[in-house]
């Protein structure tokens, strides 16, 4: 007898199943609201796999009437008596191979048998946004996201304990979570007790949402005939998407393979299941395919089922180093040439080519059951001893040093260096890989060369020549997340970073903002130290972005000459973007697919793009990273830090980059001082001031609720008239009025631009290059002052710096616990304004503070305040954000608050978009993707 598997899909979407065990093992497409239906024996057993982004998902395993009398894979793992099978379905949802979307079983019209959570994704989701940040940050490697920060797949639970205890936190005994009672273990008894008996033999309903799942009444009344895919499969595509194997047939025949999960492999002899294959796939002539393998897997992969047969013995990620590993065995006979390769790029590869069956002796000659001749074993089984015959013959045409004839030692064992990744691929036919890239448009303008790695050689890269459909539109290549797992040797791995186009990168060239000294100087041949820490820790680099021209402060649009100013996504698009960290800030604030962008700041360089795009930049103290292979500015005064969205992977990418002169402590500050905030009865004329107050005082008062200390002011700028080193020194507006841009314009003037020059007019017949006009105002300046003002400004920066440690006292004790905060407001500059012509930055304000002091100085997003634009004639709205500063050296007090303040839920982050909530840009509506 037989019955009937109603696979019902309440989506809006088409979904696509893998089917084991009924349907020939062929996927099907159940189309959105309607349902297919497939017949299954009585005494088979099989499983309905939903599939998402390419992966297993949420599975119902299904055995009909008992199996026969027969045990399945589960019985085996559940320990079922054989007489509590018989007349009776076994039904059992799991969610070890992963999840994304919901799912149940039961019996046809029988409520009572349902297994599975119904609305398992939105469970999960309440469960993350209710998990703190350490949670959150040990399932980064096994959770995909969307731009809203929901989670919309996980990956397979029995690869990752931790994901194993999240999800038990909410779905414990409603699906399979653990691996069960299997190879040895008792399992958990909450995922054994939901796999059992249903009573009867009856039609099976499978329904999938990914909304509610409960089943609906009426389901089994319309169903379409299963639709096949194009490549059919069991965990096992034409398109790898995890680590697996590839089979290439080289015979001029269809091949049927069949795999072994063994209790033992490696020295030529293979455990337990001879005859319990897992499920087996069909290779095309001279085609290939790629099967998708658990880490787990430890066996063989031979043609067919029957022996004799040619082994090749196989294991996804040995205990030891984590890689695969490969030989090829004849201990239990030949039936045909075999070889094992790497596809790792080292070229290691073992086994044989030559056809040994036409020339075999008669005596070493064994049929298989179906009667085809093969070479038989040398080693002996149930049907026969070794073969003497056989053993001869193969050391004379294949040898030991090849395969594995008798005993364990003596034949090469094939290692990659590291597993395939999980991901999309193409599989070209002779078997190499190829990871895709997605093609995204930079329509804000953020990049000046979109970046690949160059193939074969780690650690350098090549511009990427390609564009997309969109106005100016650089494709900027991203690859999936999904291959990269974080670990403790490569924690910012899979972290896609923009680099600021003044650090060198290997394999290309530098700009530095001007394209007459990118056409000069050929490609750099070795990564700037800053860039090369992140190469280390797993960072992916997708591009070098724009930088306002030798790093000096321009305004959009005027100022902007060889690059067009990057626009600002926020508000109406059509804001200044600030500089000259402008193509990191751009960037990180416009796409969702950038995580993070390294920057620098010199003398707010990184401040200004995180102020006004509402993203979390730092200001480090400085000296905390060798900037070797970066423009300088001044080096009395440069920094490297980040822009990001996520203050989780700002903190990470900052242990990466400042190592071990970084610290986290575990207490909060003990002591708040402000500078220049508004006070509570302050009510300031201008709407967006008023609007910006507003979110900046609930910002103060809700992080003194939270540390259980007030606020105090500080009045710096008065303290400095009480205590001034010198009774004669002026106020600090005019004793540091001239200190910036003298130390910019002397450090740059005998550091850049003079060997540019040079070595311009040497190749330019004396010819001078084109520069825009702010570096040309800022190095004429320092040419008006004789060189001693260079000493005089160093020497102002030292006094003021002295001073500060001396009279501020930013720390209540002697460690790191107090901060300053203040704040830049709301600004609004149109990039479609003109402004006057530019002069040296002369002047002293709060942002100061850290430059001569040399201290951290991070900027925190908190909210919006509304404007009205002259753009659109629309009520927008823009960033607000507060500035935080700690004694030198302190830096890991901030990033340690800013995480603790993310969890209490007094700070979030940010998305990319209009607003720091998110939003389309303005200018991408209507685009598409």
């Amino acid at each position: 007898m037989s019955h009937n598997i109603y696979i019902t899909n309440l989506s809006s979407h088409d979904q696509d199943f893998e089917v084991h065990g009924w349907n020939n093992n062929q996927n099907m497409t159940v189309p959105a609201g309607q349902t297919s239906v497939i017949n299954a024996a009585d005494g088979s057993s099989g499983a309905i796999i939903a599939l998402h982004y390419g992966f297993e998902g949420e599975q119902a395993e299904i055995t009909k009437d008992g199996f026969g009398g027969k045990l399945k894979w589960d019985d085996y793992r559940l320990r079922i008596p054989l007489s509590l099978q018989l007349g009776n379905d076994f039904i059992d949802m799991s969610n070890i191979m992963g999840a994304g979307g919901n799912m149940t079983v039961q019996q046809v019209n029988n409520p009572s048998t349902r297994k599975g959570d119904p609305i398992f994704m939105q469970n999960l989701n309440t469960a993350w946004q209710a998990a703190d940040n350490d949670t959150k940050q040990s399932l980064q490697p096994c959770v995909q996201l969307d731009g809203n920060g929901n989670i919309v797949r996980i990956a397979a639970i029995k690869d990752y304990p931790q994901l194993e205890t999240f999800v038990r936190s909410f779905a414990n005994g409603q699906t399979y979570i653990g691996n069960g009672a299997w190879g040895g273990s008792s399992g958990n008894p909450n995922d054994n007790n939901q796999s059992s008996a249903a009573q009867g033999d009856t039609d099976i309903q499978v329904t999938y949402n990914d909304g509610d799942a409960t089943p609906p009444n009426t389901a089994v009344s319309r169903f379409r005939k299963p639709q096949s895919k194009l490549v059919q499969s069991h965990e096992r595509d034409a398109s790898p998407s995890g680590p697996g194997i590839i089979l290439n047939n080289h015979s001029s025949s269809q091949q049927t393979y069949a795999f072994y999960n063994n209790y033992w492999n490696g020295n030529g002899t293979a455990g337990a299941n001879f005859d319990h294959p897992d499920p087996t796939v069909q290779v095309d002539a001279n085609g290939s395919l790629f099967v998708s393998l658990p880490t787990s897997f430890k066996g063989r992969v031979q043609r067919g089922t029957q022996l004799p047969a040619t082994w090749v013995e196989f294991q996804i990620a040995a205990s030891n180093d984590n890689a695969a590993h490969g030989d090829i065995s004849l201990e239990q006979g030949c039936d045909g040439a075999a070889t094992i390769s790497a596809t790792d790029g080292s070229g290691r590869s073992n086994g044989f080519t030559n056809d040994i069956l036409s020339g075999a002796p008669p005596a070493a000659i064994q049929k298989k059951p179906d009667g085809t001749p093969a070479l038989a074993t040398t080693v002996g089984n149930w049907m026969s001893g070794p073969n003497q015959a056989a053993i001869d013959y193969e050391n004379q045409v294949v040898g030991q040093s090849k395969a594995y004839i008798q005993g364990g030692t003596g034949v090469p064992d094939v290692a990659t260096s590291a597993l395939i990744p999980r991901g999309p691929y193409f599989l070209t036919p002779d078997g190499a890989l190829y990871q895709p890239y997605r093609l995204y448009a930079d329509i804000s303008g953020a990049f000046t060369q979109p970046l690949t790695p160059a193939v074969g050689t780690p650690g350098v890269f090549s511009a990427l020549p390609a564009t997309v459909p969109g106005i100016d539109s650089p494709g900027v290549a991203v690859p999936s997340r999904l291959y990269y797992t974080k670990t403790a040797e490569k924690p910012l791995a899979g972290v896609r970073t923009g680099i600021k186009d003044i650090y060198d990168i290997a394999g290309v060239k530098t700009s530095d903002g001007n394209r007459a000294f990118y056409g000069l100087y050929p490609p750099r041949t070795v990564n700037a130290v800053p860039v090369q820490r992140l190469i280390d820790a797993g960072a992916i680099l997708v591009g070098k972005m724009k930088t306002s021209q030798f790093a000096n402060g321009e305004t959009a649009t005027d100022d902007w000459v060889d690059f067009h100013a990057p626009f600002n996504p926020r508000g109406d698009g059509y804001q200044d973007p600030s500089s000259s960290s402008s193509g990191p800030g751009s960037g990180v604030g416009s796409y969702p697919w950038l995580d993070l962008a390294l920057g620098s700041d010199t003398g707010g360089s990184i401040r200004g793009p995180s102020q006004v795009q509402g993203l979390f930049g730092n200001r480090p103290s400085h000296g905390l990273v060798p900037l070797t292979g970066v423009m300088p500015l001044a080096p009395e005064l440069d920094t490297a830090g980040f822009l990001s969205r996520n203050p989780t992977i700002w903190a990470a990418a900052a242990k990466v980059l400042y190592e071990t002169n970084i610290t986290f402590p575990s207490g909060h500050p003990k002591k708040i001082q402000t500078i220049g905030f508004p006070t509570q009865g302050e009510i300031a004329s201008d709407p967006v001031i008023a609007e910006s107050n507003a979110v900046i005082l609930n910002f103060l008062s809700q992080l003194e609720d939270y540390l259980s200390i007030k606020a105090t002011a500080l009045n710096y700028t008065a303290l400095w008239d009480q205590t001034k080193p010198d009774p004669d020194l002026p106020p600090l507006d005019i004793f540091l009025n001239t200190t910036y841009p003298t130390l910019i314009s002397k450090e740059e003037t005998k550091n850049v631009r003079n060997p540019f020059y040079a070595d311009y007019a040497a190749v330019h017949d004396g010819r001078k290059p084109a520069v825009d006009p702010v570096p040309l105002v800022r190095w004429a300046y320092g040419d008006s002052l004789p060189a001693s003002e260079l000493d005089v400004a160093i020497n102002n920066k030292t006094t003021f710096m002295d001073w500060w440690d001396s009279h501020i006292a930013i720390n209540e004790t002697d460690s790191c616990d107090g901060i300053i905060l203040y704040t830049a407001g709301v600004n609004i500059v149109y990039r479609n304004a003109y402004i006057p012509s530019p002069h040296p930055p002369f002047g002293y304000d709060d942002s100061q503070i850290s430059i001569f002091a040399e201290i951290p100085d991070f900027v925190v997003p908190l909210g919006s305040a509304a404007y009205n634009s002259s753009i659109t004639s629309h009520t927008e709205v823009l960033p607000v954000s507060v500035d935080i500063l700690a004694a030198k050296g302190c830096d890991g007090l901030i990033f340690q608050l800013v995480d603790d303040l993310l969890a209490a839920g007094i700070v979030n982050l940010t998305e990319a978009g209009q607003t720091i909530t998110g939003g389309e840009i303005l200018l991408r509506r209507g685009w598409g993707t």
